[in-house]
Formats: structure tokens, sequence, C-alpha cells
């Protein structure tokens, strides 16, 4: 980088900084509970989190090039195993989708540096600490200070979550930290209950007047009894006093109830139905298939789409993209746990000469068996041609 390098270096005021990892997020006193650590002590987030990370995880990425008629994988292309594979010595391709995924979504942003060899191809992807990243714009174009290294942004992937500007984007808790802080608090307010073996606040009552030190005496005689450790903490009163507990209006315990849960809240923040927060009673079978394919569409295919636009446009040089290099995603990976949608997706198919019994068992993970690399026709589908060959022939 040279000069560049040390310009770069000295333009501070066109950093773009981020909150702390255990700052808060938001001006109310609940939001400022809230950091990466404590929301995924609330298990419907952390749940969402893990959920979306694994989708794609989970989901192959190939290198391959794309034709107007055709689509071929390229094992032989660097970036191949990378992706599939192991992109660096730490990592397998799932733990490093798996990470930059969990990053993009609780930090805003998620970076990984791509080794090259002199030829220019990748031989390695490494992720970078998010803290230790410092994004620059400079004269129109990114560049990323890591612990002091400048870095082009031809050699960085980016992965950007929910941005303003598409330069640096901000985090889910950013938005989420109020109401994930009411979920922390009814947490606590749960906790503090079960410690007290659910004894509450109150008063105590009496038609005699009392002294300031005597009340004081009686409040601290009345405290110590119930903070003891004992099953029979049973205090007892003078004649003429009464205990009177102080509760919470149903409307109040309802509301600690709803964000006790929180789950309505997180499913809607991170965009995926309910059934994926592990919860019970939502629909049948054909709802749940339903909800499935509305997962993929509004929750992982736009996480998807931002990691391959990032992927084709810096994996590859101009001489490959324009060759159709490109990266593949099989999103049927995540509906494989719907066989029933499977086998009719696959019939269809089938019945449609789109696709032969070999391709459907390579896609099943089986070994094919001879004649099953042919196509079949239906024998009653006939096309305007050939109704009228068979009525001359008659």
């Amino acid at each position: 980088m040279g000069l560049l390098g040390q310009s770069l270096r000295n333009l501070s005021s066109i950093e773009y900084n981020y909150p702390s990892i255990f700052g808060h997020f938001g001006n109310t006193d609940s939001a400022k509970k809230v950091n990466i650590d404590t929301s995924l002590t609330v298990s419907a987030f952390y749940a969402g989190i893990n959920t979306l990370a694994n989708s794609i995880g989970i989901l192959p990425h190939v290198v391959q090039t794309s034709t107007d008629n055709e689509r071929t994988p390229q094992k032989n292309h660097p970036a191949y195993q990378l992706l599939l594979n192991r992109p660096n010595n730490y990592m397998s391709a799932f733990t490093f989708k798996h990470l930059m995924t969990i990053t993009m979504l609780l930090r805003g942003d998620s970076f990984a540096y791509i080794t090259r060899d002199d030829n220019g191809n990748a031989i390695s992807i490494n992720y970078l600490d998010w803290e230790n990243v410092t994004v620059i714009d400079y004269q129109g174009k990114l560049f990323y200070n890591y612990k002091g290294q400048v870095l082009n942004q031809d050699d960085v992937l980016h992965f950007k979550g929910f941005s303003f500007d598409g330069k640096t984007s901000k985090s889910v808790l950013q938005f989420a930290a109020d109401s994930l802080g009411k979920t922390l608090n009814a947490q606590q307010y749960s906790s503090d209950a079960l410690n007290d073996s659910g004894l509450s606040y109150g008063v105590i009552e009496t038609e005699k007047t009392m002294k300031a030190e005597t009340k004081e005496a009686l409040a601290d005689a009345f405290e110590k009894r119930l903070a003891k450790k004992s099953k029979h903490r049973s205090p007892v009163l003078d004649e003429g006093m009464n205990y009177k507990r102080i509760t919470l209006t149903p409307d109040e315990t309802k509301f600690i109830e709803t964000y006790a849960n929180g789950i309505e809240d997180i499913a809607r923040w991170l965009n995926m139905p309910r059934h994926k927060l592990h919860i019970e009673g939502e629909g049948g079978y054909n709802a749940l298939v339903q909800m499935e394919q509305d997962y993929l569409q509004s929750a992982v295919l736009p996480l998807t789409t931002k990691f391959k636009e990032e992927l084709d446009f810096k994996l590859f040089s101009n001489r490959e993209k324009n060759q159709g290099y490109n990266v593949f995603q099989d999103h049927k990976k995540l509906l494989q746990v719907d066989p029933k949608s499977r086998a009719q997706y696959y019939k269809d198919l089938f019945y449609l000469s789109s696709i032969t019994p070999n391709e459907i068992r390579k896609l099943e993970e089986l070994n094919p068996y001879d004649d099953g690399n042919e196509f079949f026709q239906l024998s009653n589908l006939l096309t305007k041609e050939q109704m009228a060959k068979t009525l001359t022939d008659e």
C-alpha cells in the first residue's frame, strides 16, 4: 500500500465507529441492559439466531459455470474446495458460514480476508475479528484497517446486515434492544421471585399508634425472620397486627408473562415463523410445511443472496465472470426435512421429462442404476404435431 496505506491510517475522520461489543444499544433503562452476551440469555432470541446461522451453514456453496442451457460444477477451480469443505486451517465450511452469519446478525457486519496466490486465485478465506476492523471510505472505495494493516476491498468479504449507506450496517440488537431489555427484566423478576420462594412485598397493618423506633424494630425483626434460609420461617405478629400482601394486578401479571416469553417480538425482529423458535402448537403438518417455505423465502433467502453476491463479486476475476463463473447455493437442502413435498417435486419434474431417475437418486445421495439416465415420457401426452400424425397414420 505504501503512501496510500499511510494516508488511510491518518484519515480517522472518515472511519466508521461501531458500538462496543460490551456496550449497550439504546437509551431506555431496559435497553441499557442489552448487549451481545445478555441478549443470548433469552432462549427464543438464541434459538432464532442459531437457527438462521445453521440454515446458512448447511447450505452447500458450489463453484460452477452457468450458460443459457447448462450448469456445470467446476471442481478444479481453487475456490471450489474452500467453499464446499474448508475455507481455512481453523474451520470447516459449516463453521465458517455459521460464524459469519452470527457475526452479521449480532454485530451488523462480518468480515473475512481472501488470501490469494501469485495468480490471484483464492487459497484461503480467513475470518476477521469484528472488533479489530475499521471500515474506511476513501475516494469512493472501501478499505479495511485490521490491526493496523490496510486491506483492499477486493480482498475482504464484507457481509452487511441492515444498512443505511451500503458501507456499514447496524445490528438487530440496536433496534430490538428495548424489547429484549423488557424480556431480560421479566426474566430477572421471575428469578428474584424464585429466590424469595414466591414471597412478595407487603405491609403490616395495625389500628394502634406506634412510635417510629417501634415500627423500625418490628420491620427489622419481620425481615430477618423471612430472610432465613429455612422452610419454616413464619413470623409471629402481635395481637391486632395483620400482614397484607402487595400483589400485581391481573393486567400487570399478564404484562410480565408476555415479556417473559418475548417470542412474538423476537420472531418479528428476525423475520421468522414462531415454530422455528421451537414453540409448540402452531398448526398441523400442512401449515408447518407452508411456514417452512415462508421461512426459507422471508428469512433465509435474503441472507443467502447477500452471501452469493459478495462471493460472486470477489472470488472470481473479470475473465471468469465473463465465462459464467458463479456460486451456486442448493436451497433444496433446507427443504429435505419435508419428504412428502420433496417426493411430489421430483414426481412433477419426472413426468415433465425435466429430470432423470438417476438425477433424482443423486439428489437423494443414492447410487445410480442402469438405464437410469434416460428421460421418460408419458405415453398419453402428445404434441399437436404428433397427434396430427397419429390421426393421419390411422
